[in-house]
């Protein structure tokens, strides 16, 4: 008769650690912390601040302050982040236990009262974190593996004769760093300017569709990720299904999992539907401020 294994005490077994847990501080958070699943808001907060504090840094650097970091910002709470004035922020600009950046320090009081505003929506933070996996993970199951390799692979590959014409590159032979940076400094201002004119749908639609047009070649692989962005802020702002459907189908018939399959709108029909969008919400946002004006 074959006897049974006896159990093995994992207490005895040899701990197997990443090449970088090396020290005091990173290897209890790599044995505690590092890979464990977050659900706790407090938690989540505490690592954007940190993870904020590390830009430019080593890891190691913001582990070493992260004792005073927790003491200094209140138990990393958002609550009472978010409500840091001028005096308190004069204090931690002057206060060396931790990463005396001003950009930082401003960064985290900011994400503390995004992060509130989202718990006021969405319950926490953490739902609403796990509501944005949930579209990866329906993402993941509709292309499949291979359909994302393949999204991925057309981003890579040589652009046909002249897809780029209205684009930096088509337009200022823009190639390069140059036009990396003038692809960033555009990104960043449609975005800027959509979200500052976030309260009016009607222009910031149109606003992504002409930064689309410059920033990547029309129908490339990549050219919808602006007015996607933008089409977010719009849904954010307007509940009513007259903008959510709309904005859904728009989603959908944009998807790559359509065009893989064979199965979206013929090229040339999408011109037009850009051109109606164009017109139709620049007439919804005159309509917006009709209403919000006074007597």
């Amino acid at each position: 008769m074959v006897k049974p294994a006896a159990a093995t005490d994992p207490k005895a077994l040899p701990v197997v650690r990443c090449h970088w847990a090396r020290n005091e501080w990173n290897i209890p958070y790599h044995d505690q912390e590092w890979g464990i699943p977050v659900h706790d808001d407090h938690k989540w907060f505490e690592f954007l601040i940190l993870e904020g504090a590390q830009a430019g840094l080593s890891w190691d650097t913001i582990l070493r302050k992260r004792p005073h970091y927790r003491e200094v910002f209140d138990g990393f709470d958002p609550e009472k982040v978010a409500r840091y004035g001028a005096k308190k922020v004069k204090a931690l600009l002057s206060d060396p236990g931790i990463i005396r950046n001003r950009l930082k320090v401003a960064a985290a009081i900011e994400n503390a009262k995004r992060i509130q505003a989202l718990q006021k929506e969405h319950g926490s933070f953490a739902a609403w974190l796990a509501g944005a996996l949930a579209v990866m993970l329906a993402l993941l199951l509709t292309m499949g593996v291979d359909g994302i390799s393949a999204y991925l692979t057309q981003l890579q590959q040589p652009l046909p004769t002249g897809a780029d014409n209205l684009t930096l590159h088509g337009a200022l032979a823009a190639t390069g760093t140059f036009a990396l940076v003038l692809r960033v400094l555009i990104v960043g201002a449609v975005l800027g300017a959509a979200y500052k004119l976030r309260s009016s749908p009607g222009l910031v639609v149109p606003l992504a569709i002409v930064g689309s047009l410059i920033v990547s070649p029309y129908l490339h692989g990549s050219d919808l990720c602006l007015l996607a962005a933008a089409a977010w802020m719009v849904w954010e702002e307007r509940p009513a299904l007259t903008w959510r459907v709309p904005l859904a189908a728009g989603w959908v018939l944009a998807s790559p999992y359509l065009y893989l399959k064979g199965m979206s709108p013929e090229l040339k029909l999408w011109p037009w539907l850009a051109l109606v969008i164009a017109a139709w919400w620049p007439l919804t946002a005159w309509a917006d401020w009709r209403t919000r004006a006074p007597a």
